[in-house]
């Protein structure tokens, strides 16, 4: 069972939050956005799930906790101004609130692979929390705020969206603002990392995201067909910016491989020979990788 117990404007609980919503809001310049009001917050109190000791026990494992933003599907008008804070049986929203993360749900792809998604801009968040069915007519949006314990994190400024799980080593992966990414992405791969915190109903205002760049294929194909004396090895050293993302070059490099054989079929005599030259080089750069 969860329940949301609503903070009182004026507690020193409540203003905190409001004021990390508002700071944390990052807006275009080029465009008239503004900073959604916030009407009503919450704290989600999941009772008897055992959500919150689960969390605790990771935590006290891997450490380096945040309180991150979180935005998803909702499609009722739970904690809207004039609504009851009941949760509902049928939405995204509600769903994590009563049992929290579940990585069965999570993207195939998302820009840093299978994982569970939480971002520091709470503009971003806002973008991702759409009203649906029930709720298409209301004038909020309700986002949440996770504690997320982050633990070793890998920064990296490439999408890597074939990750199932945190390189070895690492407990999270950081897609950092500025570089292919828009805005922070932090994203954990177990369901015990994070649990849902706060609940903020604010403006249903429109958010103009700050756009991920494109990611170029580390691998040309045809590159390495059309020109033998090309090395892949050297290819794929030359992307490796930072030794500690050397893990997910191998990742990337070997789905790519999968992809390009699947692709190419039998309309190409050279794939066996191109796939056995890719497996060469990623065993050199796993021999690598152990060797750091």
């Amino acid at each position: 069972m969860t329940e949301l117990i609503e903070l009182d404007p004026s507690s020193h609980k409540y203003q905190t939050l409001e004021s990390h919503f508002t700071n944390a809001y990052r807006i275009d310049p080029s465009t008239t956005d503004k900073v959604p009001g916030v009407h009503r917050i919450f704290q989600i109190n999941q009772i008897q799930s055992g959500l919150k000791e689960r969390y605790e026990e990771y935590l006290s494992c891997t450490g380096n906790e945040e309180l991150l933003f979180h935005g998803t599907a909702r499609n009722c008008k739970v904690g809207d101004p004039g609504a009851d804070a009941k949760l509902c049986n049928n939405c995204p929203l509600c769903y994590i609130m009563h049992g929290g993360y579940k990585l069965q749900f999570a993207k195939r792809e998302g820009l840093l692979g299978k994982g569970l998604y939480s971002a520091r801009n709470s503009s971003k968040s806002v973008a991702y929390s759409n009203n649906v069915n029930g709720a298409e007519h209301s004038s909020y949006k309700a986002v949440m705020m996770n504690f997320v314990s982050l633990g070793r994190i890998l920064e990296t400024d490439r999408h890597f969206k074939y990750l199932q799980e945190a390189p070895s080593g690492y407990d999270s992966v950081h897609g950092v603002c500025n570089t292919q990414f828009g805005s922070d992405e932090l994203v954990v791969y177990d369901e015990d990392a994070l649990r849902p915190a706060v609940l903020i109903i604010c403006d249903n205002v429109e958010v103009s995201t700050f756009p991920d760049n494109e990611d170029p294929a580390l691998l040309s194909f045809s590159q390495f067909i059309d020109d033998p004396d090309t090395s892949i090895v050297d290819y794929i050293g030359d992307a490796i910016s930072n030794p500690h993302a050397a893990e997910l070059e191998v990742i990337r490099v070997g789905a790519h491989v999968e992809m390009a054989v699947d692709t190419m079929g039998e309309s190409y005599d050279e794939v066996e020979e191109f796939y056995d030259e890719v497996k060469d080089a990623l065993q050199e750069l796993k021999g690598w990788l152990d060797w750091l």
